[in-house]
């Protein structure tokens, strides 16, 4: 899930994708860069979490999830947030 989208994506299918290619064949350099900058942006959800996830999903590839709701999932993506810019402030105020 991106904590600052809410877009919850279901990844099983891009492992299989993974596996399938190497990035020697053509053009596939660029879809691997494409999904490892996907792979950054986007934080896997804790065991806790993967229910909610998969009811979320509803069998679907993906679905964006409220950020204001006030549910399970838009609950730990306000923490990673904050996680992220409380990390950020404390670099700032080392210097």
């Amino acid at each position: 899930m991106n904590p600052n989208t809410g877009h919850l994506v279901d990844f099983s299918a891009f492992n299989d994708i993974f596996d399938q290619f190497s990035v020697k064949e053509d053009g596939m350099t660029e879809i691997y860069q494409t999904l490892k900058k996907l792979e950054t942006e986007y934080v896997a959800l804790p065991d806790n979490l993967q229910h909610a996830a998969k009811v979320k999903l509803n069998g679907k590839k993906e679905a964006f999830v409220s950020l204001t709701s006030g549910g399970k999932l838009s609950n730990w993506a306000k923490e990673k947030r904050k996680e992220k810019i409380a990390t950020a402030s404390r670099r700032r105020n080392r210097k």
